[in-house]
């Protein structure tokens, strides 16, 4: 590796290192908010974020890492096998996240869809579904890089953990994205379902508001009529 290109990868892994410290903090400031709290134990979505952020905190861990190795090697080349050690786990994890990612988003639109009757501490076939689901998106991917650790064991590659997957980067590039825009769209409808809640509650307030005004009025004008009434008969009386 020329001086130039070293200068610029360690400089890039300098600067993500330096990122994913803080989020490193951050994630596990919530993981440990979310097991101390009896609150936030009770409920799947807060189970599912604090995963996610754990499967996070690995790969972001992989980035200082990176930056030790560039440090002390000079270079990023290694064999698939000594990558395939350092960096099978965090891809494992980090692919892990993105199912998890649209688990919780699709919790959250199930609960804003049926707020009362939905319970998800309560549907183990939905638990069991989204546990399934993220363990075998993960397991597709490791068993892709395994299969290449067995096809260039003693390769050199400039170590990485999105290069483990060497052929298959691009179908995991667009499944993530995939999931990505799916999980975004699941919170667009959150929105748009609260937003037009509002709209419904602000309207049923204002129905409501001009009901009272209306039966207020009513009210008012029996009473004066009642009023008028009895002074009229009182003076009739007399």
């Amino acid at each position: 590796m020329s001086k130039s290109l070293y200068d610029l990868v360690l400089l890039f892994t300098a600067t993500k290192a330096a990122f994913s410290i803080p989020a490193i903090v951050l994630n596990c400031s919530l993981i440990y908010v979310t097991i101390k709290s009896k609150c936030l134990r009770k409920g799947l979505c807060n189970w599912l974020l604090a995963i996610y952020d754990g499967c996070l905190v690995v790969y972001l861990a992989t980035f200082p890492l990176a930056l030790f190795q560039h440090l002390l090697t000079k270079s990023d080349l290694m064999p698939f096998w000594k990558c395939f050690l350092l960096q099978s786990v965090p891809l494992t994890l980090f692919a892990a996240s993105f199912p998890f990612m649209l688990a919780i988003a699709l919790d959250r639109f199930i609960g804003a869809v049926f707020p009362l009757k939905y319970k998800s501490l309560k549907n183990p076939y939905y638990i069991g579904a989204v546990f399934f689901a993220c363990g075998f998106y993960a397991t597709f991917y490791f068993a892709i890089s395994i299969s290449n650790l067995i096809r260039y064991y003693k390769s050199s590659i400039s170590c990485s953990m999105i290069n483990l997957l060497l052929s298959y980067q691009r179908i995991m590039a667009i499944t993530n994205i995939l999931l990505e825009a799916i999980a975004i769209a699941l919170y667009i409808g959150i929105a748009i379902i609260i937003s037009r809640r509002k709209a419904t509650i602000k309207k049923l307030s204002e129905f409501w508001h001009n009901t009272q005004c209306q039966i207020t009025g009513i009210i008012l004008q029996t009473m004066v009529v009642y009023l008028v009434f009895r002074i009229f008969r009182f003076r009739l009386r007399r």
